[in-house]
């Protein structure tokens, strides 16, 4: 389906679960002499992925850096050009989220688009389970009737988000 895929880790493991190039290669490998046939077969085919530049794996000093995403374009505008070469983007996790939104008190019904704030190399999606008191582009309504269901609904982790946007500037 995609000719390249580049997957973007950290230099350094700024979080716990933050990839590193040596963890993406020993993830790999793992798979690729895992005692489970398919398992193998898969790691094998990623690696072969890997060595024929289908996937590429690369950091940048920016996701280590306490800028937020809109930010991008005049801190590492190289980084933001080479983002902007991708037909989308897909971000995921808290931390990513609530950079993309700059983690600030908005309104749960604050469009997304909105909320990027100029942010939009590309068309982007976000995945997201709600760990913090930060969400937007809720329908109007939702964040309340979840808040009746649950009232730490947004920090649990049982909540999530897919959001889309596709405005490039």
């Amino acid at each position: 389906m995609a000719s390249r895929v580049r997957f973007y880790g950290k230099r350094i493991p700024w979080f716990v679960s933050d990839v590193t190039a040596s963890d993406w290669l020993w993830s790999l490998d793992q798979l690729a002499t895992s005692s489970t046939a398919k398992l193998q077969t898969l790691g094998q085919q990623w690696q072969r992925y890997l060595a024929d530049g289908i996937w590429q794996f690369s950091t940048h000093p920016f996701w280590t850096l306490s800028y937020d995403f809109a930010a991008m374009k005049s801190a590492a505008p190289d980084l933001y050009e080479e983002l902007s070469t991708a037909d989308i983007i897909l971000f995921k996790g808290d931390l990513n989220y609530r950079k993309l939104v700059d983690d600030r008190a908005w309104p749960p019904t604050t469009p997304f688009t909105v909320a990027l704030r100029g942010f939009s190399p590309a068309s982007l999606c976000c995945l997201r389970t709600l760990k913090c008191d930060l969400v937007v582009g809720l329908a109007e309504g939702q964040a309340e009737s979840a808040q009746a269901q649950h009232a730490d609904w947004m920090l649990t982790g049982s909540y999530g988000v897919i959001q889309f946007s596709d405005v490039t500037l």
